[in-house]
């Protein structure tokens, strides 16, 4: 699919009002979230494939860590990992595919740490 293509994704740092809004208007949710993923999926006058945009509540990444007994860059990395899935075409709907992304992520953020 993105093979020999220069790519472009867009990653914002928000908090938790700012994903909650997001959240509500185009997910129907009046919560708050740590990831939301918006496709584009065109093409730039550039020559750059506008793969999408990635929204992290940097208040939730924070929360999570502590949760999870990771560092906040760790939680980062996990989360903006998750979000660029959801770009590439991957779900988490069902637990096969909950676990798939998991691995996925894990993998990811081993390869940054290394």
């Amino acid at each position: 699919m993105l093979n020999n293509k220069k790519i472009r994704i867009g990653i914002a740092l928000v908090d938790n009002k700012t994903i909650k809004v997001f959240n509500k208007k185009f997910l129907k949710v009046a919560t708050e979230t740590d990831v939301i993923s918006f496709n584009i999926d065109e093409k730039a006058p550039d020559g750059f494939y506008l793969l999408g945009d990635v929204l992290v509540s940097l208040d939730q990444v924070k929360k999570q860590a502590s949760q999870f007994n990771a560092t906040e860059a760790e939680e980062l990395a996990r989360v903006v990992a998750h979000g660029v899935l959801h770009l590439l075409g991957y779900e988490d709907k069902t637990p096969q595919e909950q676990k798939k992304m998991r691995n996925l992520e894990n993998k990811i953020v081993s390869s940054i740490q290394k």
